[in-house]
């Protein structure tokens, strides 16, 4: 036996030394399912965020709901303790006349005071709750009105009724307004950029009406 076939005995394992070690393939970081399982994750965690959020918002009802009750429970306590408090001096004067009737005009006064500013109180907020309605009802009626006559006069209906807002609402300051605006389908005047002049030559426009038709009454310019 030679120092060949003794050196080829003697590798471990017998493989050749050229030949690559480890060779086993090595698995997918992410497969078909885990990508799957990624998604149907993620899908339950925004469900139960979306839950999370609707039970928050059950949740502040039922303290504003518990605030406004505490609230009314303390007032009628409150009431109660201080109808306990007069009669109480009352008794404490019912022998002296002229105490007894000022007790009674200083408890007279006290509550007239607390049932005007009852009154006005809730006055408040009726007249909020009717500003409110009557600016919603008022706004509708100008967006409306700015439809029919941009449909009438061929201009845009959108751009027409944000300009209405800022009029008094009547037909004619509306259609005032869209005798400003170009006509729906009229080719867009070209800006002019090598003049180096502002728009107006006195300065940008400074109000909203001004501001939404510049580009039209500046090339426009009567």
């Amino acid at each position: 036996m030679d120092g060949t076939e003794e050196r080829k005995d003697s590798s471990p394992s017998g493989d050749s030394p050229s030949e690559p070690k480890g060779t086993s393939e090595t698995p997918q970081t992410y497969t078909e399912d885990t990508q799957k399982k990624a998604i149907e994750d993620a899908l339950s965690a925004a469900g139960r965020e979306a839950k999370t959020i609707a039970d928050m918002k059950v949740e502040a009802k039922g303290i504003l709901e518990t605030a406004q009750s505490v609230r009314v429970k303390v007032k009628e306590e409150r009431d109660l303790w201080q109808e306990h408090r007069d009669e109480a001096e009352r008794v404490a004067v019912h022998d002296d006349a002229d105490a007894l009737k000022s007790v009674n005009e200083r408890i007279r006064q006290r509550t007239e005071k607390a049932n005007l500013a009852k009154e006005r109180t809730e006055l408040s907020e009726r007249e909020t709750k009717v500003t409110a309605s009557e600016k919603k009802e008022s706004d509708s009626t100008k967006e409306r009105n700015a439809r029919e006559i941009a449909t009438r006069l061929g201009v845009d209906p959108k751009l027409l009724a944000k300009l209405a807002k800022l009029t008094d609402g009547s037909n004619e300051a509306i259609e005032a307004e869209a005798k400003g605006l170009p006509k729906v389908g009229d080719p867009k005047p070209s800006l002019k950029t090598d003049s180096g002049v502002t728009v107006g030559a006195g300065g940008s426009p400074k109000t909203g009406k001004a501001k939404m038709r510049s580009g039209w009454d500046t090339v426009h310019k009567t």
